[in-house]
């Protein structure tokens, strides 16, 4: 009971009802709206009906809520109080409401005939609508509106205004209500009666082929509930236009297009670096198993199923391989989970069209870690080179000392030898020296001896030939 009592709680809070209001039938003009939330339990809630509204025939309500909570069957149950009494009792089913979404809920009311008018001097003050809220079973809520009117006389069906609908009636109550009015009727003209009744069939007829009849799309698929012998095993119905027993049989459609939807897992890698990775899968159920489906599963399939398959491959997988290996043999882990959960998926007639690892990420200090490693992988290998460059420098300097060392070897032989190599050197001097004075602009007196232009006398001669 406490757990109904914490969900009843939970969808209140999250419920609310922004506005209301009131229009003519016929010509759509707005004669009343309201913007008080008349689902706060333990508030009575004054609702004065406007005169205008007394005057129309039909009146069109319009309901805009909002709910934060997913509700599976969204209902309403409506009791008109008279000192206590229960005079109508109303039914109403919205059905599905979406988590955390806005959805508004129109009706048509229909006032009763002029011979069924109350007086308001009976009603005011001794009327009170009863108004309940309910997700399936569960009662969430409850709201009371005692009743007030500006006028002498209040229509029995005047007093729906703020939930009455005959069209959201049972079926049944609904043709009753027809034949009524058509009894009603028939103390007039025959014409007039024969002409109602004839409406009344034939509205009767068009309601019945439109509840003995639906459509699947394109990409859907239909199976068949059957009120007495249960779910129609053998029977998937393709797109088009199908018949049913109206409410005997009634059908459960399934969408068969593939469906994206990403989850992500926090797992650990073998080395134990906690991973988080998410795949994209692309399911579809597979069409020919649809009754087991349904009746193992339901139509919300993939939210039972894909979450806890995903995360146990994904952990059974990433558990193999060491945190590197999972960036460096991506194409390998992806293998792995894509058979994997194939195979898994096929346990509960579902099929994968593709799986992708969408993302793959570790832990802001093991991110850090391996950065750090690289940069001291990277200073080590710098280290190394300068290393080698030095030691490419010294062999370089010694070959060349050794070099010049053997050529002033080679050269002292080859002078003692033949001292007039000395005077070929001395020769190739002076013409060098001789091509830079001569292109040279300034004029300068200098000795011949200084800059070895000698050549012509007997010093030259001596000093090649090593004499004194």
């Amino acid at each position: 009971m406490s757990s109904d009592e914490d969900r009843a709680k939970e969808i209140l809070k999250g419920f609310k009802l922004n506005w209301m209001n009131l229009r003519d039938a016929e010509t759509g003009k707005v004669l009343w709206q309201g913007t008080e939330d008349l689902s706060i339990p333990g508030v009575e809630h004054e609702a004065r009906v406007p005169k205008k509204i007394l005057k129309c025939k039909a009146v069109s309500r319009e309901l805009n809520f909002s709910s934060s909570e997913k509700l599976e069957k969204f209902r309403l149950e409506q009791k008109v109080l008279f000192k206590g009494q229960c005079l109508e009792e109303w039914f109403f089913e919205f059905g599905f409401v979406i988590p955390n979404s806005t959805n508004t809920w129109q009706s048509l009311i229909e006032a009763a005939p002029e011979s069924e008018m109350m007086p308001a001097n009976v009603l005011t003050g001794n009327v009170v609508i009863e108004t309940k809220f309910y997700d399936d079973d569960l009662h969430v809520s409850t709201s009371r509106q005692p009743l007030e009117s500006e006028r002498k006389l209040v229509r029995g069906g005047d007093l729906g205004c703020l939930g009455a609908s005959m069209a959201n009636k049972e079926p049944s109550k609904f043709l009753q209500q027809l034949r009524d009015i058509a009894s009603r009727m028939s103390s007039g003209s025959r014409g007039a009666g024969l002409g109602l009744k004839l409406l009344i069939g034939a509205g009767a007829l068009a309601y019945g082929v439109k509840e003995a009849t639906y459509t699947v799309e394109g990409g859907q698929r239909a199976i068949i509930f059957n009120r007495i012998g249960g779910m129609q095993m053998d029977t998937v119905l393709a797109e088009g236009l199908h018949f049913r027993m109206p409410w005997f049989q009634y059908p459960i459609i399934y969408d068969i297009r593939a469906k994206p939807r990403k989850i992500s897992s926090l797992t650990g890698s073998k080395d134990l670096q906690m991973v988080n990775i998410a795949l994209r899968v692309l399911s579809r159920p597979v069409a020919s198993n649809l009754p087991v489906m349904y009746q193992q599963l339901g139509t919300d399939y993939d939210d039972r199923v894909l979450p806890s398959i995903v995360n146990e491959v994904l952990k059974s997988v990433v558990a193999k391989f060491n945190a590197s290996q999972l960036i460096t043999q991506r194409a390998q882990v992806s293998l792995l989970i894509r058979r994997d959960l194939f195979e898994r998926a096929k346990d509960f007639n579902i099929i994968l069209d593709d799986v992708a690892i969408t993302e793959l990420s570790f832990s802001k200090e093991y991110t850090a870690a391996v950065e750090a490693k690289q940069v001291a992988q990277q200073e080590a290998q710098r280290a190394q080179f300068f290393v080698e460059k030095a030691k490419q420098e010294q062999k370089q300097k010694i070959i060349q000392a050794e070099g010049e060392a053997q050529a002033a070897k080679m050269l002292g032989e080859a002078v003692t030898k033949n001292p007039g190599y000395l005077k070929l050197r001395r020769i190739r001097a002076a013409q060098n020296i001789a091509k830079t004075v001569a292109a040279s602009q300034n004029r300068v007196y200098l000795n011949a001896d200084s800059l070895v232009l000698n050549l012509q006398d007997d010093s030259f001669n001596k000093l090649s030939l090593g004499k004194k």
